[in-house]
C-alpha cells in the first residue's frame, strides 16, 4: 500500500494520472462529507467517510444548494431542524443518564435520515454503488458515530433494487427516509413546548417505544379535488379539458392522464382519468355535464363505493338541471363499464349555485376491520360517509388508529377495572372512533357541531345495533358548560369516572384546552403537531402514557399522532 500525504482542498485534488482505490474521510464536517462522496463518486473510489457537524449543513439546505434531489423526499423546514437536531454533543459522563440517552436517540435517527438521503442521491447518480451505515465504538469517544461505507462494483444495479441493495444495514429507502424525518420532527417539536427543560425529556415516551404505522403504497388518499377549465380547440376541432389542483396552497400545477392525482387511491385515479377523457370527447352527447365545469370532487371507499360530484358556473335553469340528469345517467353507465364497475356503485352529484341534484347517494359506504391484539378476534365496523363532510381520506392508516384506541383502552386504561364507565368524545365527526369504542364502555356520549356528521353517526349507530351512545348537536364549549349547569340530564359531571376523546381540527383545541384538563384519562388524536406541541405545553399536568405515529398523509408533511395522556396525580 503506498501513502502520499498532500495538503490541498479536497475540490483540487487532481489525480488523472493515478488510480484512487479508497477515499477515507474521518469526522469530516458539514459539507466537506459531502465533499469527500464527491470526490469518490469522481474517480470511482471506494468510500470510508464519518460524517460530523450536521448542524452546519443548514446555510446549504436554507438556500437549496444541498442534495437536490432531498427536496422531493423533506421539506426544506424539516431538513433544517433535523440537522441542527442530528448536531447533539453530550459529555461522555451524560452519554448513560436516561434524559440524555433519550436525546441522544432521537439525535441519532437525525442522523440516520441525513445520511440516508446521501446515499439515496449516491447511489442515484452512479447505480454500481452499494452502500452500507455502520457505528464507531466506544460511543463516548464520539456521540457522531456514523460510518458511510460505500462500495463500488463492476456491473450496474437496477434502479428498482434499490432497497435490497441496502438490506440489513441502517440506509433508508426514500419513503423510509420520508417518514423518519416525520418521527424526529415530532419528538423535536414536542420538545419546544414551554415546559421544555430537562423535566420535559423525562415525559417524553422512548423513541423505541412509539408505535409508528407506515403507509409506503403511494396511492391511498380517497377523497380528492381538481379544478377543470374545459374549452373548444378550434385548430384541433375539438374539446379539450385541463386538470389543475393547487399546490400547498400557493400555486396552480396541471396534471397529466398518465400520472393523474397525485396519492388518489387506484379507483379515484381511474375515475379521474375517466372523466377527464369524456370531457375531452368530440360531439354533443357530453355537453350538459361538461358545460360551465368548475371542479371534480372524487369521495370512494375500500368497498368500491364513489361519489363524483360535478361543481358548476352560476346558476342552472328547469331546463338544464333535467337535461344534466338525463345526460348523467348515460355517462354513469359510461364510467361504470370504462372502470369495470357497477354503475350502482357510482353516485353523481350535479352543484351549482343554490341547486344540489343527486343521483343515486349523496355518501358512500365503508367497513373498517380491526385485529384484536388483546383477544385476538376480528371486528368489523359499518359506516355511512356523507359527502362534502369531513371524513378520513385513508382507510388503512384509519384502521390502524381505531386498533390502536381500543389497544390503548383495553391495556393501559382498563375501564372496567379502574371504574371508568363512561366515555366522553369531542369531534365525534360520522362515529368513526365513537362505533368502535362504543363495546367498551357502559355510556358514550358524543359531541359534534356539523348536523350532516351528526346524522351519519346517528345512522351509524343504528347500522351496527349499538344502543349505548348519545350523539348531541353543539360545540365542544356549549356542551361542556351546559354540563357544569346540569341542564343535561346525560351527564353525570364525575369526570374521574369519565374518558376523555378529543379528534380536533387542525388548529388543535384552542380554548378547550381547559375541558381537557378536568379529567384523568385522555385520548387526544392530532392532526398538527405543531397544534399538539401547544396543547402540551398547556396540559402540563399531565404526563404521556402511550404515544402512536400514523402516517396518514404519506409522501407529504403532515402525519397523525395519536397520544394517551393521564394525569400525574392519578
Amino acid at each position: 500500500i503506498q501513502f502520499e500525504v498532500r495538503s490541498k482542498e479536497v475540490s483540487c485534488m487532481d489525480t488523472a494520472d493515478q488510480k484512487i482505490d479508497l477515499v477515507l474521510a474521518l469526522h469530516a464536517c458539514g459539507s466537506l462529507s459531502d465533499s469527500v462522496i464527491e470526490t469518490a463518486l469522481r474517480f470511482s473510489a471506494d468510500l470510508i467517510l464519518v460524517p460530523c457537524c450536521y448542524g452546519q449543513l443548514q446555510p446549504l439546505i436554507q438556500s437549496n444548494a444541498w442534495i437536490p434531489s432531498a427536496k422531493s423526499s423533506i421539506e426544506p423546514d424539516h431538513l433544517s431542524v433535523l440537522s441542527s437536531s442530528a448536531d447533539l454533543t453530550v459529555s461522555a459522563k451524560a452519554v448513560y443518564s436516561e434524559q440524555e440517552s433519550q436525546r441522544l436517540q432521537c439525535a441519532r435517527k437525525c442522523m440516520d435520515v441525513i445520511d440516508s438521503l446521501r446515499a439515496l442521491d449516491m447511489q442515484c447518480r452512479d447505480s454500481r454503488y452499494i452502500c452500507a451505515l455502520s457505528s464507531l465504538y466506544p460511543l463516548h469517544c464520539s456521540p457522531k458515530n456514523n460510518v458511510f461505507l460505500a462500495t463500488r462494483f463492476s456491473h450496474p444495479f437496477s434502479s428498482n433494487s434499490t432497497h435490497n441493495r441496502t438490506a440489513g444495514t441502517k440506509f433508508l429507502t426514500h419513503y423510509e427516509a420520508h417518514l423518519l424525518q416525520k418521527f424526529c420532527v415530532v419528538l423535536f417539536k414536542l420538545s419546544l413546548s414551554t415546559n421544555s427543560n430537562a423535566e420535559y425529556y423525562r415525559q417524553l415516551p422512548k423513541p423505541n417505544c412509539i408505535t409508528i404505522y407506515a403507509q409506503p403504497e403511494p396511492r391511498y388518499r380517497q377523497r380528492i379535488r381538481v379544478q377543470v377549465r374545459r374549452w373548444w380547440d378550434e385548430s384541433r376541432k375539438q374539446n379539450r379539458a385541463e386538470f389543475l389542483m393547487w399546490d400547498s396552497g400557493s400555486a396552480c400545477v396541471s396534471l397529466t392522464k398518465k400520472d393523474g392525482v397525485p396519492l388518489a387511491c387506484e379507483l379515484a385515479h381511474q375515475l379521474m382519468v375517466t372523466v377527464w377523457e369524456i370531457f375531452e370527447e368530440s360531439g354533443s352527447q357530453w355537453d350538459s355535464v361538461g358545460a360551465g365545469i368548475q371542479s371534480v370532487q372524487i369521495l370512494c371507499s375500500m368497498t368500491g363505493s364513489c361519489v363524483l360530484s360535478l361543481v358548476y358556473k352560476g346558476v342552472w335553469s328547469e331546463f338544464d338541471r333535467v337535461e344534466w340528469l338525463k345526460s348523467a345517467v348515460r355517462m354513469r353507465e359510461c364510467i361504470a363499464d370504462r372502470c369495470a364497475m357497477k354503475a350502482e356503485r357510482l353516485h353523481m352529484i350535479h352543484k351549482s349555485r343554490g341547486c344540489k341534484l343527486v343521483l343515486g347517494n349523496d355518501w358512500v359506504d365503508e367497513t373498517l376491520c380491526i385485529e384484536d391484539s388483546c383477544d385476538n378476534t376480528k371486528h368489523c365496523f359499518q359506516y355511512v360517509q356523507p359527502e362534502g363532510s369531513f371524513s378520513n381520506p385513508n382507510g388503512k392508516m384509519n384502521e390502524n388508529t381505531l386498533q390502536w384506541l381500543r389497544s390503548v383502552v383495553k391495556m393501559k386504561i382498563c375501564p372496567s377495572e379502574n371504574g371508568l364507565n363512561e366515555l366522553i368524545e369531542l369531534y365525534c365527526g360520522n362515529g368513526n372512533h365513537t362505533v368502535a369504542l362504543s363495546d367498551l364502555f357502559e355510556r358514550v356520549i358524543a359531541v359534534e357541531l356539523d348536523s350532516k356528521l351528526v346524522h351519519a353517526a346517528k345512522r351509524n349507530l343504528l347500522l351496527n345495533d349499538i344502543g349505548n351512545v348519545h350523539v348531541l348537536q353543539c360545540s365542544a364549549e356549549t356542551f361542556m358548560n351546559e354540563t357544569k349547569k346540569k341542564t343535561h340530564g346525560l351527564i353525570s359531571n364525575h369526570h374521574q369516572r369519565q374518558v376523555l376523546l378529543v379528534d380536533p381540527p387542525r388548529s388543535g383545541l384552542g380554548d378547550s384546552w381547559r375541558i381537557v384538563r378536568r379529567f384523568n384519562h385522555v385520548l387526544y388524536i392530532s392532526c398538527s403537531v405543531s397544534s399538539l406541541s401547544r396543547d402540551l405545553a398547556l396540559l402540563n399536568d399531565f404526563e404521556i402514557g402511550e404515544m402512536a405515529l400514523l402516517d396518514q398523509f404519506a409522501y407529504t408533511k403532515h402525519i397523525e399522532c395519536a397520544v394517551y395522556l393521564k394525569k400525574k396525580t392519578i
